[in-house]
């Protein structure tokens, strides 16, 4: 999350410190979510139960297979956003500015939605980084 972060700061120090529609990138803030999921599903893939539990073992299965559509669809979003502005910018299409964001709004309201589905995966399995 590091990445928007620094580049929202970046914008807001040149704009002035005007906030604006585009001070958040959804491209930078699409790819950032889909890794994190990815990290999360590949913690809960490397994780080992100490005692064999069935049912922990089926809603391990079950969270992964969630994380997976989960970054999936939201490295969908960033193959749509990446494209409509290429269009926009490359083909001067400005009919492509109204679908553009609404799938910039999905990423935002994503966005709290994907890092709370990381946070509970990782307390409910109580999964710790390897470094």
């Amino acid at each position: 999350m590091l990445p928007v972060i620094l580049g929202a700061f970046i914008r807001l120090v040149i704009s002035s410190w005007q906030l604006s529609y585009d001070t958040f990138s959804p491209s930078d803030l699409a790819i950032c979510l889909a890794l994190l999921i990815l990290l999360t599903d590949q913690s809960l893939l490397q994780h080992e139960e100490l005692l064999d539990n069935p049912d922990k073992a089926a809603d391990k299965a079950t969270q992964a297979v969630g994380c997976l559509i989960l970054a999936a669809f939201v490295l969908g979003l960033f193959a749509l956003i990446i494209g409509l502005s290429s269009a926009i910018q490359q083909y001067h299409l400005d009919s492509l500015q109204a679908p553009l964001r609404g799938f910039d709004n999905s990423v935002y309201v994503l966005t709290p939605i994907t890092i709370g589905f990381a946070i509970v995966t990782q307390r409910s399995f109580r999964l710790r980084a390897k470094l």
